[in-house]
């Protein structure tokens, strides 16, 4: 419990104490009221090293004093009473000293003080970790200040575990409907101290020891941390009640345990990280020990302990060689001890995808120096290799070169802009690119997977080098909210065996349409000469999709399919366009819209059009520079009254033959339409991630780790 307040100064109840203390008990009680500013139930344990010779040279005491003088750090002053030997406890603020003799302000004036009555035991000095007892001789004491002359040598001891002082932070504790508030004071590795004021903590009586509480602390009014504790002692004073709160885990579960784990590595030289703690408000710098996309570990000597399971960390800068900075939101996962240091492990949040990218790029070259994640790129040497593997193939470029030179400026600022909307993955050697595949976000809440394209390299199986990348940066990706990713989509031909296993292969082993789904498509080029010259004939209009118009297409598509492409594609369900992704791309310097259109007879809707429009090239094969078509009643739709449609909805389009893709893909067949290929558009759940990289890692034989 702790001592009662000093009676005969009302004006200094909080500052000072009362009481008859043994040698040893004085060394614990200046340790309380240093560390928690004389309000400490459960003081910390001291260790003295080397106890036959603790001792601390005067010269080094002086340096330690002048750095509390620099700080603005009050020392602490025993004073001991000499008719009734009842020694008090008083915080001064030292002036800086050149020699034996120190001078020190009271923090408070020693008003209605008789000097005559005290002489000075001793004072205790704090630097870091170390607590040093000096033995002073008493020259001048006033209600105003005190001058002392230092003893030769001092003796010291470090803290075993620390006390962080805290400000700012409200504590809100609750069990079983009972909830009340008060403040933190300060916390250890273990503990948390919380003040509540006596007005409000009559009824702290009804708090149960023996049951868990749910103890949340507050910086400026954002939740950083929510845990079970335990309520260890309480204790009053005359302004307010201590309850000292133990946290029960050592380990919290942030998301669902991983069969797959993303692969961890110790980069060197280390990585450090740097972030303000939401409860002290200090900066605080680690060593990484090893680090992921997913989280990191780093550790804490006992005496610095500062971190605690669930504890949210906001503000998190990770930096590589003093120049390289990302930022990130972490969240405390796990406390482990190891020897004599504490291991603690950090979830990642949220990042932004621009310093994601770097942490991946870290990462894959210090794993294999030839993995690029989203680095600038050559662009010279990614034509040359784009034409190289006949991923560029004569009608595909046919369809690019009327616009080469506005193709050339979006792939400068999408592979070397650094832009948010992109990421790219390559493998390259001396300059010269091996393997290549990218994303894209396509849609509001998806991103498309495209270019992927490979060459060989010493027998590597380089593609599959790059994809493994992707599935890495993937794995951990998905989880930030940044990231806007629900969905992960790709298009790829069925008779591409590759392909068709990497995709395809899961969609039919999942066999599960709300986690993975794909849908055939016909595809066609379509030109304005082949619609001629007339609008749509009577009986039939084209209008804007409305909230009942998509609804009827929801309906449609469930029945037809089950799968994931509406949800993928982020049709609003209230008609209105997804302006903040066309406002991402204009950010970026770039054009991206998507709109919906119904072809209705008599008010009937018969079709819709879905008119994707891009800069042109930025997905080499038009994909995202089309109109999707999907007919809900292929025996009644013809083949002139679709083309009219298509050619009303295209005139903005800068591309002299526009694709087409129609859903269902028998349609063409039934309307005579030509069928220049198949695409089948898979899209996966995001929330499914890890059955699919199982998949990879079985089927594939990508691995991870």
């Amino acid at each position: 419990m702790l001592p009662e307040p000093n009676k005969f100064n009302g004006c200094l109840s909080s500052q000072c104490y009362q009481r008859r203390v043994g040698k040893q008990d004085f060394r614990v009680l200046m340790d309380r009221d240093l560390t928690s500013k004389g309000q400490d139930q459960t003081p910390c344990q001291l260790r003295q090293e080397n106890p036959e010779n603790a001792t601390l040279r005067q010269k080094k005491l002086i340096q330690y004093i002048n750095y509390c003088h620099l700080q603005g750090h009050p020392l602490f002053v025993c004073l001991r009473q000499t008719s009734y030997k009842e020694e008090i406890i008083f915080k001064a603020n030292p002036k800086p000293c050149l020699g034996d003799i120190l001078t020190c302000h009271w923090e408070k004036p020693l008003y209605d003080f008789e000097p005559n009555e005290y002489t000075i035991s001793s004072l205790l000095v704090s630097f870091g970790d170390v607590i040093v007892t000096v033995e002073a001789e008493t020259i001048e004491i006033t209600p105003l200040a005190m001058t002392v002359r230092l003893g030769k040598a001092s003796r010291y001891l470090r803290r075993q575990g620390q006390r962080h002082s805290s400000l700012g932070v409200t504590a809100e504790f609750a069990q079983h409907a009972f909830l009340t508030r008060g403040d933190l004071v300060d916390f250890g590795g273990r503990s948390f101290r919380v003040r509540v004021k006596l007005e409000d903590s009559s009824s702290v009586r009804w708090l149960n020891p023996e049951e868990n509480i749910s103890l949340r602390l507050f910086a400026r009014e954002k939740l950083v941390f929510s845990g079970e504790c335990r309520l260890v002692r309480s204790s009053k004073d005359r302004l307010a009640c201590y309850l000292v709160f133990s946290p029960l885990q050592e380990q919290i579960r942030r998301l669902p345990a991983k069969n797959i784990r993303t692969p961890r590595k110790e980069i060197k030289p280390p990585l450090v990280v740097q972030f303000i703690h939401p409860l002290t408000g200090k900066k605080i710098h680690r060593e990484i020990l090893d680090i992921s996309v997913s989280g990191l570990s780093l550790r804490e000597g006992q005496e610095e302990e500062s971190l605690l399971p669930g504890l949210v960390l906001p503000g998190v800068q990770i930096i590589y060689g003093g120049m390289i900075s990302m930022k990130c939101a972490a969240q405390v996962i796990f406390r482990r001890k190891q020897d004599s240091l504490i291991i603690f492990g950090l979830s990642i949040l949220d990042m932004d995808i621009r310093d994601f990218s770097t942490l991946s790029h870290l990462i894959s070259i210090n794993t294999d120096p030839h993995a690029r994640v989203s680095a600038e790129v050559d662009m010279e040497e990614l034509w040359e290799f784009l034409f190289d593997v006949d991923f560029i193939y004569p009608e595909k470029y046919q369809l690019l070169q009327g616009c080469r030179e506005l193709l050339k400026e979006t792939y400068h600022k999408v592979y070397r802009g650094n832009l948010p909307l992109s990421r790219h993955f390559t493998y390259e050697k001396n300059g010269s690119i091996y393997a290549h595949i990218a994303m894209l976000r396509a849609y509001e809440r998806a991103w498309m997977i495209h270019h992927y394209a490979a060459r060989p390299l010493e027998n590597r199986l380089t593609g599959f080098l790059v994809l493994k990348e992707l599935m890495i940066f993937l794995n951990g990706f998905y989880r930030l909210p940044s990231a806007s990713m629900d969905y992960v989509l790709t298009y790829y031909r069925p008779h591409n065996r590759i392909i068709r296993r990497v995709f395809g292969g899961f969609t039919d082993e999942m066999n599960d349409l709300r986690a993975c789904s794909q849908d055939l498509f016909s595809y066609f080029l379509f030109t304005r000469e082949a619609a001629g010259g007339e609008g749509l004939p009577a009986y039939w209009t084209m209008r804007e999709s409305t909230a009942g118009d998509l609804k009827r297409l929801k309906y449609f598509y469930q029945n037809i399919s089950g799968g994931l492409l509406l949800e993928a594609l982020s049709l609003p369900s209230d008609g209105e366009n997804n302006s903040s992704l066309e406002a991402a791309y204009q950010e970026a310097g770039l054009m991206r819209r998507c709109r919906v259109h119904t072809l209705c007879h008599n008010g009937n809707p018969r079709a819709f059009l879905i008119v994707n429009h891009a800069e042109p090239g930025i997905n080499l094969s038009e994909l995202l520079n089309c109109v999707k078509v999907i007919v809900l009643e292929p025996e009644t739709l013809s083949r002139e009254i679709l083309l009219k449609a298509i050619a009303g909805v295209s005139s903005a389009h800068l591309l002299s033959h526009l694709p087409v893709m129609i859903y269902p893909a028998r349609y063409n067949e039934l309307a005579g339409l030509p069928t220049e290929r198949n695409y089948q558009l898979w899209v996966l759940n995001a929330a499914y991630g890890e059955p699919y990289l199982e998949y990879m890692e079985r089927k594939v034989r990508v691995r991870l780790e």
